[in-house]
């Protein structure tokens, strides 16, 4: 079985010693990775990752943007992945031992979609608003992509298309 490859390697690194269980079927045609304790190691988590249906078995995966409950809309022509990853955040950013907290959706009337951090971390971390380029097709500009600073826990900011936003604890 062929080791497992991302494209977006300057944004990710696998947690060699981690994994995760395979993709979970929401409702109305979305789909999840559940974070669990198979997925071991500093800063790591099941990420939802995706790929052309009928690609090779050495193909990487794309990572799928998710929405505030961590869901993906189900798309007939790919299948779905649960990696275990750690993401590489900017200069400046140290991931906390448990990467994850809460992000929020909201659009009021035809205004554009707000996000923003509203998560607790760990003591001495930050729930901090970080967004990465997926709209890249070209493979070498795909694996450049990095996670860039948006915003500090509590600010909304308008998200823009082309860019999947999480929020992670951070010092």
């Amino acid at each position: 079985m062929p080791k497992v490859s991302i494209s977006q390697t300057s944004a990710f690194k696998l947690c060699e010693d981690g994994s995760c269980d395979d993709p979970k079927e929401g409702v109305a045609e979305k789909i999840e990775c559940k974070q669990g304790e198979k997925c071991k190691g500093k800063g790591c988590y099941c990420q939802l990752f995706q790929r052309d249906k009928d690609a090779k078995a050495e193909d990487p995966w794309d990572v799928t943007p998710t929405d505030g409950a961590h869901e993906a809309k189900k798309k007939k022509d790919f299948v779905s992945k649960c990696i275990c990853v750690s993401p590489i955040l900017p200069s400046g950013y140290t991931l906390c031992d448990t990467p994850l907290c809460k992000l929020s959706d909201s659009q009021t009337g035809g205004s554009a979609p707000e996000v923003e951090c509203t998560g607790e971390c760990a003591a001495g971390c930050n729930c901090t608003l970080f967004r990465l380029h997926v709209k890249p097709k070209n493979p070498e500009k795909k694996a450049a992509a990095t996670w860039e600073f948006v915003a500090k826990s509590g600010n909304k900011v308008k998200r823009e298309g082309g860019y999947y936003y999480r929020c992670f604890c951070s010092k």
